[in-house]
């Protein structure tokens, strides 16, 4: 799947709104689900344009500096330590019930370390 920023045509922010949008609600996932445009207009609440166009630009994380790429190798850490503190009183266990997520989450962000070392090479 190719990922893409949203920009105004205008002055290039990432700030831009869509609106006349259908929405219609879905009662087994309890939330609003987007249907149909008719008419799409897209806002710009920096510099106040109104326009029919939004520039789509590719995101190269080649490009992007580490500090600003998506964080799932910080949050998957954070998950690993919560389970260790919370559920494991402190030390990796074996014999927790726990100990499975633990694992998979701890060969998961192997991948995602391997994959970024790649993007960054």
């Amino acid at each position: 799947m190719l990922n893409y920023s949203v920009h105004c045509t205008k002055c290039g922010s990432e700030s831009v709104v869509m609106y006349n949008a259908i929405c219609r609600w879905d009662k087994d996932n309890q939330k609003w689900e987007y249907a149909v445009n008719y008419d799409t207009m897209y806002q710009c609440p920096d510099c106040h344009n109104d326009s029919t166009e939004v520039e789509e630009r590719e995101i190269n994380y080649k490009d992007v500096p580490r500090y600003s790429m998506p964080s799932v190798h910080s949050n998957l850490v954070t998950v690993m330590n919560y389970i260790v503190e919370s559920e494991m009183e402190g030390r990796v266990d074996e014999e927790d019930s726990y100990y499975p997520t633990y694992r998979a989450l701890e060969d998961l962000l192997e991948k995602i370390n391997d994959e970024e070392e790649s993007i960054n090479a």
